[in-house]
């Protein structure tokens, strides 16, 4: 419990923006007269990828070269530094996310199955974030590339992109084993990019 703290003091005042935007966006749905669908729907395209504003500066100071040394040399696993980081990370963002959601539209009968894509959301945005801060070594970078993907994403509404989407929003009438299908999708994809990451960051050198 100690470390994960120590985790979040590290992040400084960036810890609190995907909160306070989780907090805005369920006080304004609570308020909205839209049908949970939509409500459903801003949250898929908003939320999860703000899981990136964790994970992406929380690993800078152990890519960085000015940090590097002394990060990478801490007598602790790379595993725990790295893949466990994420995951503890995104287990508690996934959490939070579907807190906001059930407060936003108390009751829902879909709240369930959302539990677990909320989920596998934001363990596949966490460990994209993570793949991109260390192959890139870059904050902006690395927030750009997610950012502008969840951009497509609001812009394209489905239509062109939808191969790609990483939403629900869409399925929902198409039942459970579709959505299952790509559950799994989803998670294996993040998978791979988790120990894609982990094994960069493992052959990165102490300088």
């Amino acid at each position: 419990m100690r470390w994960t703290y120590y985790n979040f003091r590290e992040l400084g005042v960036i810890k609190y923006i995907p909160v306070f935007i989780m907090i805005g966006m369920t006080v304004l749905c609570r308020k909205s007269t839209a049908e949970a669908e939509i409500i459903l729907k801003s949250f898929e395209l908003f939320l999860p990828p703000l899981v990136s504003l964790w994970i992406i500066p929380l690993f800078y100071n152990y890519v960085s070269e000015g940090a590097r040394e002394l990060y990478l040399s801490y007598p602790c696993a790379r595993e725990k530094t790295g893949a466990f980081r994420v995951l503890i990370f995104a287990g508690i963002y996934a959490v939070l996310l579907n807190l906001a959601f059930y407060l936003a539209v108390p009751g829902w009968r879909g709240f369930l199955v959302y539990i677990l894509i909320f989920a596998v959301q934001s363990f596949l945005y966490a460990s994209a974030g993570f793949l991109l801060i260390v192959l890139t070594k870059n904050t902006v970078v690395s927030m750009g590339i997610i950012l502008a993907y969840a951009g497509i994403q609001v812009l394209d509404n489905g239509r062109v992109f939808s191969a790609v989407s990483v939403c629900f929003y869409d399925m929902i009438s198409e039942g459970i084993p579709v959505i299952a299908f790509k559950l799994i999708m989803e998670l294996v994809i993040g998978t791979v990019l988790l120990l894609a990451a982990q094994r960069h960051f493992e052959k990165m050198e102490v300088i």
